[in-house]
């Protein structure tokens, strides 16, 4: 299969694009296509229906934040909306996007994340799993998420079972590819599981279009998590 450099367990040349200021000012111009504008309304409608499920919040983590698309959906459950990303010019585009308004705004790489960071009610981390081929790394992001929230997380995956990824990996097979990161909702259930978050509910994007899967988990009462 056709190899990849891969930094954090994804890869080095589009995590360095994301990183610099041309490749942040790309992820927050390409939803001003009609397509993204699209799937950009949609995934708002999830978001919102799985935020009415968990009800309102003091705090809220939006981590990676990207250019703050989801600000305004936020805002509308919580009464502190932080926002984070490692790129700091991404920082900058959300700082300018959202007028400023979030109660903060923090360089942070969500692979590395200790004990002693801050914590919030609720974190929403959505379209980083499927940038993740390698499994460690993977579970090191799960962990982070779970050390970030004391009651509930949204996090989104490609959805393993999903026609659009099961076409899209034979596609990628065929063509002598890196198989595409993808879970099913037992599996990412199972590793949240591990860090005391159980499983509420599941929203596909489009099962046929995209693959992609928001999850709401909700914090276990009574989990030793030094077990």
């Amino acid at each position: 299969m056709g190899g990849i450099d891969l930094d954090h367990g994804m890869s080095t040349q589009r995590l360095i694009h994301y990183l610099s200021a041309e490749g942040s000012r790309y992820h927050h111009d390409k939803y001003q296509r009609w397509n993204k504008r699209l799937a950009h309304h949609v995934e708002c409608a999830i978001l919102h229906g799985l935020l009415r499920h968990v009800g309102h919040s003091h705090d809220v983590f939006d981590a990676p934040s990207g250019p703050g698309r989801f600000f305004d959906v936020i805002k509308e459950h919580a009464d502190e909306i932080h926002l984070g990303d490692i790129s700091p010019h991404m920082l900058d585009i959300a700082r300018e996007q959202t007028q400023n308004r979030a109660a903060s705004y923090t360089v942070l790489d969500l692979l590395n994340i200790g004990p002693a960071h801050r914590t919030f009610e609720g974190v929403i981390s959505l379209r980083l799993t499927h940038h993740i081929y390698e499994a460690e790394a993977l579970e090191e992001y799960f962990r982070g998420l779970a050390l970030l929230t004391r009651r509930w997380l949204i996090v989104t995956f490609r959805d393993a079972r999903a026609p659009r990824t099961l076409w899209r990996r034979v596609e990628r097979r065929l063509r002598g590819k890196r198989p595409l990161p993808a879970q099913t909702v037992d599996q990412v259930s199972a590793a949240m599981r591990v860090h005391g978050l159980h499983f509420v509910a599941s929203t596909q994007v489009s099962a046929w279009f995209s693959g992609h899967c928001y999850a709401l988990f909700v914090r276990t009462p009574d989990v030793n998590l030094d077990e």
